[in-house]
């Protein structure tokens, strides 16, 4: 995994939250049935990170993200959710320098405590992912 030089980071917390919001988003018209169940295993590989902010979290490394002769490509982000952080958005990437990067499963460039970010306060925060869930289940 990337995040050379980086500190060492214990994800057992995140793959246990995976675990617990993937029936939520399983059924998100977004995902198909088994479209995230790589995500538990690809958080436990986050074992070491560069802290960006107190907001972000870097569990790779690249010094041109998205761009030309990067070695990551962002895909997306899912968003699993905590009661006592609020929303955790994590990041996920394509290896280009795997050997089949579009049939393996994506890796986690890193994740973001939106919460932190100030745009919303715990309440409107658990309203949106209230929302957010409500969608994927009606």
């Amino acid at each position: 995994m990337g995040g050379d030089n980086g500190k060492r980071y214990n994800p057992d917390w995140l793959v246990r939250l995976a675990k617990k919001c993937l029936p939520y988003l399983k059924s998100h018209p977004r995902y198909d049935e088994e479209a995230l169940d790589f995500l538990p295993d690809a958080l436990a590989n986050c074992t070491s990170c560069i802290p960006e902010s107190h907001c972000y979290i870097h569990f790779v490394k690249d010094e041109n993200p998205n761009q030309e002769g990067s070695l990551w490509r962002y895909i997306t982000s899912v968003e699993l959710y905590d009661e006592k952080l609020g929303i955790i958005l994590v990041d996920l990437l394509l290896d280009i320098t795997s050997d089949n990067p579009y049939e393996e499963p994506p890796i986690v460039g890193g994740i973001e405590y939106f919460d932190l970010l100030d745009i919303l306060n715990p309440f409107q925060a658990r309203r949106h992912l209230q929302g957010r869930i409500r969608e994927r289940v009606y």
